[in-house]
């Protein structure tokens, strides 16, 4: 028998978190999870260089202006692995993003920097 896992969120229950959600930012010395899925997941992100990473929009329910950095050459991968299945209330307010990616040299994945080449969110506008 299979175990499904549920996400909560403001109206109740909702569907199981995407396969691009915030525990892929583990690294390999992160939280121990499923090997077959961070294989797949670490493709999108993995880099060697700073030129093998791209911005894209952050996969979500809602276009609020974050960004992610993924490995150009699985762009289309990364929007493809994430369906939304719920509907709900997105801000209005718009998040302007203006990370730049990068190649982070102690992980070899791609991460977005600020323009002053600080690891941190932008914030809301």
């Amino acid at each position: 028998m299979g175990t499904s896992s549920l996400a909560c969120n403001a109206t109740g229950r909702g569907p199981a978190p995407p396969l691009t959600s915030a525990p892929l930012d583990a690294g390999a010395h992160g939280a121990p999870g499923d090997a077959a899925s961070d294989a797949q997941t670490g493709a999108f992100f993995g880099c060697t260089f700073d030129s093998d990473c791209v911005v894209v929009a952050k996969n979500s329910c809602c276009d609020d202006g974050f960004k992610e950095a993924v490995n150009q050459a699985f762009v289309a991968a990364y929007k493809a692995s994430f369906t939304c299945t719920m509907k709900q209330t997105c801000p209005t307010f718009p998040v302007i993003d203006a990370r730049v990616p990068h190649c982070a040299r102690d992980t070899h994945k791609c991460e977005l920097l600020r323009p002053d080449s600080r690891r941190s969110l932008p914030t809301p506008h």
